[in-house]
C-alpha cells in the first residue's frame, strides 16, 4: 500500500463521522429537546435573511379559513363546558368574513343571542345579528382598516397572519406587527439574538425590538412563528405572550398552529423576572383550517327572510323590514323552547312536569313563551344598539 493510499484510508473514518453527525449549520438538522447540547447554539441567520424568509412565506398566503374554539370564563357556567367559537375567512386584497358566538352544554352556539357576523367587501360591510335577523350596512374604503374589533381579532394578533394585504394592518406601539409588515420594515429597531432558543422543543431564532416586541421563529420551518411576547413600550414590562403549538403544514411553507396559549401577565410583574406568576392563561384550539381555498362567495351577505335593517347613525329611527317572510323564525324559537335548551330548568320539584327525556313538554303556554322570547330578543337588540 502506498503512502498516498494510507493517507486516504485514514480519512475514511473521519468522513464517515462527519457525514453521520447532525450539524448545527446551514440546513443541517438541529438537536431536539431529547438531544440536549452541551453548548449553546449560534443563530444561523441575520436580521435581513430571516426577514426575507418570513416575507417569502407571507406572500404565499392568499386566503385562509379557520374555525376555533376557545376557553370562555363564566362563573355561572363553570361546569357547563362554555366555549367561544369563531369562524373566520380572510382573503387578499380586501375581504373578511367573521362569525363569533358563545355556547355551552345547554345552548347551541347558533342560538347565542349575542352572536354576530360581519361580511367585509371592498367598499361596504354588513354587520348582522343572526338570531334577531337584524343588520346594518356601512361604507368602507378599500384601504381602510377593518371596522371595530375586527382589526384586532385574536387569530390575527396571535399568529401574525394578515391576508387582507390592501387594508391597513394592526400595529403595536406604532410599529409593524403582522408578519408581512415586520418582514418589509426598513426601520432599524429589530435585532437578532446571537443564540437560538428552544420553545416547545423547537429551536428558534429570536427577532426582537427590545422592550416592545419579541418573536420566536422556528429555525427549520421558514417563517413559522412559535412564540411572541409584547411589552409595555414605556416600562418594558411584559404584558402578554402567545405560544403557538402543534403546528401543521397546510401549504408550502405555511404552518398553522392547532393550539394557541394566550397568557396575560400580572400588572405588578417586574420586567426582568420571567418566572413571575401569571394572571390568566387561556387556550384556543383551531379545529378547522384551509389555506388558499376560499372562494369570493364566502363574503357575500344573503339577506334572510323577514330581516330588519337599522340605521346605525340614528338609533331612534325604527328598523325597517327589507325582506318578506320570516315566519320560520317563530318556528326556530319554538324549537329552541321545547328542545334541550331548557332541560336544566326545574318546573316542579317532583319532576312531574317533565317528559321522559327530561325536557318540558310542549303546551300552549310553552309556545306563548316563544313569542315572549322573540319580543325580548328584539328589545335586547335595541338596547345593545343604544348602548
Amino acid at each position: 500500500m502506498t503512502a498516498q493510499n494510507v493517507r486516504l484510508a485514514g480519512l475514511v473514518p473521519l468522513l464517515f463521522v462527519a457525514f453521520c453527525t447532525d450539524q448545527v449549520v446551514g440546513q443541517g438538522r438541529l438537536p431536539t429537546e431529547n438531544q440536549p447540547t452541551s453548548s449553546k447554539l449560534a443563530a444561523t441567520e441575520t436580521v435581513e435573511s430571516l426577514k426575507s424568509k418570513i416575507l417569502e412565506t407571507t406572500q404565499k398566503l392568499k386566503s385562509i379559513r379557520v374555525c376555533s374554539l376557545g376557553e370562555y370564563e363564566n362563573r355561572s357556567l363553570a361546569d357547563a363546558n362554555a366555549f367561544y367559537r369563531v369562524a373566520l375567512c380572510a382573503k387578499a386584497p380586501h375581504f373578511l368574513f367573521y362569525d363569533s358566538a358563545h355556547g355551552h352544554d345547554s345552548m347551541d352556539w347558533q342560538l347565542d343571542p349575542y352572536r354576530q357576523r360581519a361580511y367585509v367587501q371592498k367598499d361596504h360591510v354588513y354587520n348582522e345579528y343572526p338570531l334577531d335577523r337584524m343588520f346594518f350596512l356601512q361604507p368602507i374604503e378599500p384601504h381602510d382598516p377593518l371596522p371595530g374589533s375586527l382589526q384586532t381579532a385574536f387569530f390575527f394578533l396571535a399568529t401574525g397572519h394578515w391576508p387582507t394585504t390592501e387594508r391597513e394592518a394592526p400595529r403595536y406601539a406604532d410599529l409593524p406587527y403582522v408578519l408581512r409588515e415586520v418582514a418589509l420594515s426598513k426601520e432599524t429597531h429589530l435585532h437578532l439574538r446571537p443564540e437560538l432558543e428552544q420553545v416547545d422543543g423547537r429551536w428558534c431564532h429570536v427577532l426582537e425590538h427590545p422592550g416592545v416586541d419579541c418573536l420566536w421563529i422556528d429555525a427549520e420551518r421558514a417563517g413559522c412563528l412559535v412564540q411572541r411576547e409584547v411589552s409595555d413600550p414605556k416600562t418594558g414590562r411584559r404584558l402578554q405572550r402567545y405560544r403557538l403549538l402543534d403546528h401543521e403544514q397546510f401549504a408550502d411553507q405555511i404552518w398553522i398552529p392547532r393550539l394557541i396559549e394566550n397568557t396575560v401577565f400580572q400588572a405588578n410583574e417586574p420586567a426582568e423576572d420571567s418566572s413571575s406568576s401569571k394572571e390568566i392563561t387561556s387556550r384556543t384550539r383551531i379545529v378547522e383550517c384551509a389555506i388558499n381555498q376560499v372562494d369570493d362567495t364566502a363574503f357575500d351577505y344573503r339577506i334572510p327572510p323577514g330581516a330588519l335593517e337599522f340605521n346605525e347613525h340614528n338609533l331612534n329611527e325604527p328598523p325597517r323590514q327589507v325582506a318578506a317572510g320570516g315566519l320560520d323564525q317563530f318556528d326556530q324559537m319554538a324549537d329552541w323552547i321545547r328542545g334541550d335548551r331548557i332541560s336544566s330548568i326545574t318546573v316542579d320539584p317532583t319532576g312531574s312536569a317533565r317528559s321522559e327525556n327530561g325536557t318540558v313538554p310542549v303546551s300552549t303556554l310553552t309556545l306563548s313563551i316563544a313569542w315572549v322570547v322573540i319580543l325580548i330578543s328584539v328589545c335586547e337588540a335595541h338596547l345593545r344598539l343604544a348602548s
